[in-house]
């Protein structure tokens, strides 16, 4: 899911989610309330603990950490890269939310993808396993030494939103705001028309509702 592409000359961003993304909270009075879909992802029971961090922060229903405290833990997390990159953190934010509900432990053997931004681990879910030691195929470049050497590491909830808000802040960088989080999900909208536009609209729905 979570991919930086090279650029892809004449791919001109677009803006189809209005500027307000990046601080103007002008979205809220016309999408707070909305229902944010529910994304496609599993969380095993039995998940192994990660080894690493300290960031991570068990959710589910075996959970001993209430939704609240999880929320406003989770809110320094995105503060912090947000920060960093210059973005927005509800954005960031909003992406976790369409991605894995804000759990740290999503999996989807699909892609497959890990944690709470969903990172793409080719690779490492192999005959119906997860190889949770293995160094995923998919490194790349622009994250330098951030690129975790397992996936277990992205189980980590401020490892994961490290890497997924570097991988975001890169496309943002390269194909503008709309282009640039619908690449983040689906490496087919770099070029041409955007493949995955309902993603987007979950995403700009997620950060209205982060606004309200």
């Amino acid at each position: 899911k979570a991919a930086i592409p090279a650029p892809v000359p004449g791919a001109a961003p677009t803006s189809g989610i209005p500027p307000s993304v990046f601080g103007v909270p002008d979205l809220s009075d016309i999408l707070r309330g909305l229902p944010v879909p529910s994304p496609d992802v599993v969380t095993p029971s039995g998940l192994p603990s990660p080894t690493i961090g300290g960031g991570y922060i068990p959710s589910g229903p075996d959970s001993p950490i209430d939704l609240g405290q999880k929320a406003f833990g989770f809110d320094r997390v995105y503060q912090k890269y947000g920060d960093l990159h210059g973005i927005d953190w509800r954005l960031i934010k909003a992406i976790a939310t369409v991605e894995s509900s804000e759990n740290p432990s999503a999996l989807n053997p699909n892609d497959p993808s890990v944690g709470m931004m969903q990172v793409l681990v080719q690779g490492c879910y192999v005959n119906g396993e997860w190889l949770w030691d293995k160094t995923p195929r998919n490194r790349f470049p622009a994250l330098g030494s951030l690129w975790p050497k397992t996936p277990r590491q992205l189980l980590d909830a401020d490892t994961n939103v490290a890497v997924g808000s570097a991988i975001l802040a890169d496309n943002l960088r390269v194909y503008g705001l709309e282009r640039g989080v619908a690449v983040f999900n689906a490496w087919s909208s770099r070029s041409g028309s955007i493949k995955n536009p309902s993603y987007v609209a979950k995403v700009e729905r997620a950060y209205g509702r982060g606004l309200a």
